[in-house]
């Protein structure tokens, strides 16, 4: 019932402010006649509407107001001015006023704290909204009771406030806030409660951080109301949460302060460790956000004998994202020593230790499908993977391997990796980024800056794989960066897979050309931009018989590993197109070296939107201690779209013409935080009707627009945003409504005309509505 009350609350909402505006004036002497159908209607509907609101008859109640408001409206204005019809509409409103309080007071109770939850000692404070705006109180918390609550600020009228605050003794004496609001005073009053809950859910998060046994702080797993983890204990809870079970998927998680595991011998990594196929149901499939918060001191020691896959996570599901968490002091090392060569390999990585093949898309193949996903994750310490048997190994400084569709993407380690296999043929794959991927996998927009070290001494074949970013590349990659030190060890084999960016590259994404070559498809360039250290070192191990007769430095260094010098058989099949460049470990630690970085992300995103991955966003790259690492703001066009007009250049002479109403849609779009046309023209063609659904606001509520907008008197119509039934909810988000959100003080809009504006929105506090647009900003440099 309370959920059905919150759906109903902004369409009432909305009837009480049409009621407001509807017409009314002084009683007018009825003539005596009998009263049209309409009337008639009207007064039968209003005397209907019953005095006392229950939850139950509060749905029909509501329809009811409705059909009695439409009737209403559908009186001449003679009508109206009659003087039943005018005590009818007295009614009409006096029951609008109460369904309205009685939705507020049910929407409070909804949100008040259970009486059975425990309370940590201390003085919280919290907000709510009332009729002058924000109110907040701040409210003490003694032996676990409610002990005082006091008023910190408010803007409310000063008679309304002083009856309203009486209810801070009757919260305090019911030790909770389902109380009855102050008659006369109940915007005030609920709005006392509503900071009174809000106080006290920290409270309830303060104690829950208190108690080990708790999995979250706070939070109901919602985009907007995310789990939070706050403490170690909860991390661990949480890791054991999904070992039982819980994938979470569709829920969000995200840390709310930095977290110290150096209370844990070995870390519990966060889902089923063993083979991911046997155990989908018990691998993490949400979205984990760090909110940029540092885990540290992470330790995981293993010695096992089946596939293992360790680190913060184990294995990653197709829906899973992990962003925005910072690892320091990590301290892996994963020993297996299985016979079972099929199902004993073992991966370790900072965040991740292995991820799950993503789905074909509709068309059966993988064009824009994204797997699961790491985003601006970074990481520092070691990883240490070994195997006495002939058992695969992966070590990658973020995930040790990243299956197909998987998106690695503005992520950076600083992680000495060693990957060994050393009882038979099997390969060992070690990366300073992932270990290896599979096909379609991404790797965009990440550096590494730690050593790689992948070893199979008794392997004759591909032996140790390792690589700067990549131990072995399936995937795509671009604008990569590399700066530490590769050594790969192998027995005497005709391959050198190691190289400053990657071991090896395969063919995947390329076309075989008649003479046997391979080149990209004409999609586009399925690798660009990689950077390596010229000065860094790149060294080769050969072992006879288990032991090691040389270790030679590969000079100069190699980018990628390639076939040993007339070496024979299926050595073609590798990527010989991908272009390097090589600098000094100085030149990588500049701003120009980071300039180059920011001016590869416009091609290398267009290169990833070839294959359908528009979605993916990168970060610019910054200089932090002498490294060029991607931590800038998600990079965005400072470059006007010219294709989204109709015509023009964007001069005075020659404006950029919208004639459509996809074009005016493109254009409200297409500011951001580089582009607001400052000193641009933009001029109609036409006179446009919009498309039909809400208007998304030009600018909307996050960029203004600077320039000249000129409607040559042309039309506008059929703006909407909501509807008197249901209004577009605003938050504070999304404060700015009309043609344009916000106009800057450089904006010039003229010569436009709107027709058939509807604008219907609801928020408990202020936001700015306007046709031409919702808010203007002033121009303040010549005032003194």
């Amino acid at each position: 019932m309370k959920n059905v009350l919150k759906k109903l609350l902004p369409g009432l909402m909305a009837a009480v402010m049409l009621l407001s505006i509807i017409p009314t004036a002084a009683l007018a002497a009825e003539s005596g006649s009998e009263y049209s159908q309409g009337v008639q209607d009207f007064l039968d509907l209003a005397s209907s509407i019953p005095e006392v609101i229950t939850e139950d008859s509060m749905p029909d109640v509501y329809e009811l107001v409705l059909t009695c408001r439409d009737a209403y409206e559908k009186l001449s204005l003679e009508e109206q001015k009659l003087d039943t019809v005018q005590e009818a509409y007295l009614l009409l409103e006096q029951a609008i006023d109460r369904i309205s309080t009685f939705s507020e007071t049910m929407v409070i109770a909804e949100n008040s704290i259970d009486s059975d939850v425990v309370y940590k000692d201390g003085t919280y404070t919290g907000t709510g909204t009332g009729y002058g705006g924000t109110v907040t109180l701040s409210v003490t918390i003694s032996n676990g009771q409610i002990a005082n609550i006091e008023a910190v600020n408010h803007s409310e009228t000063s008679n309304y406030w002083n009856r309203a605050i009486s209810l801070f003794s009757t919260i305090v004496t019911a030790q909770n806030t389902e109380v009855d609001s102050v008659s006369g005073a109940t915007r005030s009053s609920n709005a006392i409660k509503t900071a009174v809950n809000d106080a006290l859910a920290q409270a309830v998060s303060a104690a829950n951080d208190d108690d080990d046994s708790v999995v979250f702080s706070s939070g109901s797993g919602t985009e907007k109301n995310p789990y939070v983890i706050k403490t170690a204990s909860q991390l661990a809870n949480f890791a054991t949460s999904v070992d039982e079970g819980a994938a979470y998927e569709g829920q969000y998680i995200v840390l709310g302060a930095d977290i110290d595991l150096s209370g844990y011998e070995s870390w519990n990594p966060i889902g089923a460790e063993a083979k991911s196929d046997d155990n989908l149901a018990y691998i993490f499939n949400g979205t984990f956000d760090g909110q940029g918060y540092t885990i540290s001191n992470m330790t995981i020691n293993v010695d096992a004998v089946t596939e293992n896959n360790v680190g913060l996570f184990s294995t990653l599901n197709t829906s899973a994202v992990v962003k925005n968490v910072n690892m320091t002091g990590v301290d892996i090392t994963l020993n297996n020593n299985g016979t079972d060569s099929s199902n004993s390999q073992c991966r370790a990585g900072s965040i991740a230790g292995n991820s799950v093949n993503a789905a074909r898309n509709g068309n059966g193949d993988y064009t824009g499908v994204i797997g699961a996903q790491i985003d601006s994750c970074q990481a520092a310490g070691t990883i240490s993977i070994k195997s006495e048997s002939a058992i695969l190994t992966w070590g990658g400084g973020i995930i040790g391997r990243a299956m197909i569709a998987t998106a690695v993407t503005n992520c950076y380690s600083d992680v000495d990796i060693t990957a060994e296999s050393l009882g038979g043929s099997n390969s060992a794959y070690a990366g300073g980024i992932v270990g290896t991927t599979g096909n379609y996998a991404i790797i965009a927009n990440c550096a590494s800056f730690g050593n790689a070290y992948a070893s199979s001494p008794k392997s004759a074949n591909f032996g140790g794989m390792a690589g700067g970013v990549v131990g072995m590349l399936a995937g795509k990659m671009y604008n990569v960066a590399s700066s530490g030190n590769v050594t790969i060890g192998n027995g005497n084999s005709k391959y050198q897979w190691g190289g400053a960016i990657a071991g090896e590259i395969t063919s995947s994404g390329m076309e075989k050309q008649t003479d046997g070559s391979y080149e990209y498809y004409s999609t586009s360039a399925y690798r660009d931009y990689g950077y390596y250290a010229t000065d860094s070192t790149l060294t080769e191990e050969i072992y006879s018989s288990g032991e090691l007769s040389s270790s030679n430095a590969i000079s100069p260094v190699l980018p990628v590993g390639i076939p040993r010098a007339g070496a024979t058989g299926t050595i073609s099949t590798y990527d010989k197109v991908y272009k390097t460049t090589g600098q000094t470990m100085a030149e990588m630690a500049t701003q120009s070296f980071v300039d180059t970085l920011n001016g590869n992300i416009k091609d290398s995103l267009e290169l990833l939107a070839a294959y359908g991955t528009e979605s993916l966003e990168l970060r610019e790259w910054e200089l932090v201690d002498g490294k060029a690492v991607p931590t800038g703001s998600i990079w965005v066009s400072s470059d006007i779209d010219a294709g989204i007009f109709q015509s023009g250049s964007g001069t005075e002479d020659d404006p950029y013409i919208i004639s459509t109403a996809d074009q005016l849609d493109a254009f409200a779009a297409s500011l951001n935080e580089k582009i607001d046309y400052k000193d641009v023209h933009i001029a109609l063609g036409n006179s446009i009707a919009v498309n039909s659904g809400d208007w998304k606001p030009i600018g909307g509520s996050d960029w203004a627009f600077n320039g000249t907008f000129d409607g040559k008197g042309y039309t506008i119509s059929g703006i909407s945003e909501g509807s008197v039934q249901s209004p577009l909810k605003l938050d504070s988000e999304n404060l700015f409504i009309g043609l344009f959100g916000v106009l800057g003080k450089n904006a010039v809009v003229k010569n436009v005309n709107l027709t058939d504006v509807a604008i219907y929105t609801s928020f408990n506090a202020s936001a700015y509505i306007g046709g031409i647009a919702g808010y203007m900003e002033g121009d303040k440099s010549n005032y003194t």
